[in-house]
C-alpha cells in the first residue's frame, strides 16, 4: 500500500512539473512599469481597459497619425516575451514605426497575466480575449471599423489567426507563424503522436482556423528561425483562402524580424494596399 501511495505521489509531482514546464515554454508574462508610466505622460497614447465577467484586460491605443477623425487601425498580438507598454514605447522611441504603419494607428492589449491585464495566459484565455479586443476597437470613435488589420508575431500569430477567423477584419499579417502548438512540442521532443498528444496542454491550433479567414493574408517566415521552423509557417500558409504573399527570409533569427527592411517595407506595402 505504501509503495502505491509513493508511486501516485511521484506521478502527481511529475505531472505538475510537466505542466509548469509547458507554461514556461509558451508564456513569459511580465510588465514594464517604467514604459507604462512614460506612456501615461504622452498625449499620443490612450490607455485601454476592457473589463467584463470574462476578461480584465489592459493595453494601449497609439494615435500615430494624430488623427482627428476615425482612422484605420492595426491590432497587434505580440510574442510571448513582450508586453504592450514595453513594445509601444520602444516603437515610439525608435521613430521608424510611424513610417511602417503609414496611415494606420496601433493598438496592443496585453494577454491575461501580461502587463496590467489580470488572469492566466492560455490558448483559450488568449483567444477569448482577442474577440473582446477586436470588439472594443471596432466600437472606438477613433477607429475606422471597416479598416482594421490584425497582426501577430510568434505566439501571437495563433491568436491573430483565431481573431481574424471570427471577426470582420480587412487584413491579416503574420510574422513567424506556426501551424499548431503540437509542431513546436515535437520540434523539442519528437514524441507527441497518437495518445501522447493528450500530454500537450496547449493547442494553439492555427491551422484549423486558417480556412475561415476571409481577409487578405501576408506571412513572413525565415529559414534561420531557431524557434519556429519555417516549414510550419509554409504548412499554415497553404490553408488561407486569400493568401496574398509568403515572404521567406534568409539569415533572420526569431528575434530579428522587425529589424529587417524586407519586413518593415512589406508591412507598409500591405497596409497601403488595404
Amino acid at each position: 500500500m505504501r509503495l502505491v501511495i509513493i508511486i501516485i505521489l511521484v506521478a502527481v509531482l511529475l505531472l505538475i512539473g510537466w505542466n509548469k514546464l509547458q507554461e514556461y515554454f509558451f508564456f513569459h508574462p511580465w510588465n514594464d512599469l517604467t514604459s507604462y508610466r512614460k506612456l501615461q505622460k504622452l498625449d499620443e497614447f490612450q490607455e485601454i481597459v476592457i473589463k467584463n465577467e470574462e476578461v480584465n484586460l489592459s493595453g494601449w491605443f497609439w494615435n500615430i497619425q494624430n488623427a482627428k477623425e476615425p482612422a484605420p487601425l492595426v491590432i497587434f498580438f505580440t510574442g510571448n516575451a513582450q508586453n504592450s507598454s514595453n513594445t509601444m514605447y520602444y516603437y515610439y522611441e525608435s521613430g521608424k514605426m510611424k513610417d511602417v504603419f503609414g496611415g494606420y494607428n496601433l493598438m496592443i492589449v496585453d494577454y491575461p497575466g501580461y502587463g496590467m491585464s489580470k488572469g492566466k495566459p492560455s490558448d483559450d484565455s488568449m483567444f477569448v480575449a482577442s474577440n473582446y479586443v477586436f470588439e472594443h476597437a471596432a466600437n472606438m470613435q477613433e477607429v475606422e471599423k471597416e479598416r482594421i488589420v490584425i497582426m501577430g508575431y510568434s505566439i501571437g500569430t495563433g491568436v491573430a489567426t483565431y481573431c481574424a477567423s471570427k471577426n470582420a477584419a480587412s487584413g491579416l499579417i503574420l510574422v513567424a507563424p506556426y501551424d499548431k502548438a503540437l509542431s513546436l512540442y515535437n520540434d523539442s521532443v519528437n514524441s507527441f503522436y497518437g495518445p501522447m498528444e493528450s500530454l500537450a496542454k496547449y493547442r494553439f491550433d492555427s491551422i484549423s482556423y486558417a480556412k475561415d479567414v476571409q481577409e487578405p493574408t501576408l506571412i513572413f517566415t525565415s529559414k534561420a528561425d531557431e524557434v519556429i521552423n519555417y516549414k510550419h509557417s509554409l504548412n499554415l500558409a497553404e490553408k488561407f483562402p486569400e493568401l496574398k504573399d509568403v515572404v521567406i527570409l534568409e539569415g533572420v533569427d526569431h528575434n530579428g524580424y522587425f529589424s529587417r527592411k524586407e519586413v518593415l517595407e512589406g508591412i507598409r506595402g500591405f497596409l497601403e494596399g488595404e
